[in-house]
């Protein structure tokens, strides 16, 4: 095809793809490519490992990924705790290394989040504890 000065060429997906200067994708196109990088995803806890209930709400937008919760209920009061390996699915996991976010309860109780590269979540507390309470951590996959 040829350029005609004053008049907008459509992007092809793999002109979109590399950058091609001069080149302008339509809305449909744009609309979809901002769609493939946002996810979201809620995780039902029943019974995983030291985890009995609740929910973590998993969000990505690009490569920046939140996971939070209002709460979740431990098995039992200890100080550390760990859900099952691969609860938290693959595209929401850290790589390289796993992650970590020490907060505070609003009865002023420190307590840690940890999100593993194999997907597990861990809840260290400094007190015996059976729920986290509200809490969120953010990072980049």
């Amino acid at each position: 095809s040829t350029t005609v000065k004053g008049v907008v060429e459509e992007a092809t997906t793999p002109e979109m793809t590399a950058g091609s200067a001069g080149k302008f994708p339509d809305c449909a196109t744009v609309k979809t490519y901002v769609d493939t990088l946002s996810s979201k995803t809620v995780v039902n806890i029943s019974n995983s490992n030291d985890l009995a209930s609740g929910t973590l709400n998993c969000a990505r937008v690009g490569d920046i990924v939140t996971i939070s919760s209002t709460n979740v209920v431990y098995t039992s009061s200890g100080t550390n705790k760990n859900s099952a390996g691969s609860l938290i699915p693959a595209e929401y996991r850290p790589v390289g290394l796993g992650v970590s976010n020490c907060y505070k309860s609003q009865a002023g109780n420190q307590r840690d989040v940890i999100i593993t590269t194999g997907g597990s979540v861990q809840f260290d507390t400094a007190s015996a504890r059976n729920d986290t309470g509200a809490f969120s951590i953010t990072y980049v996959v």
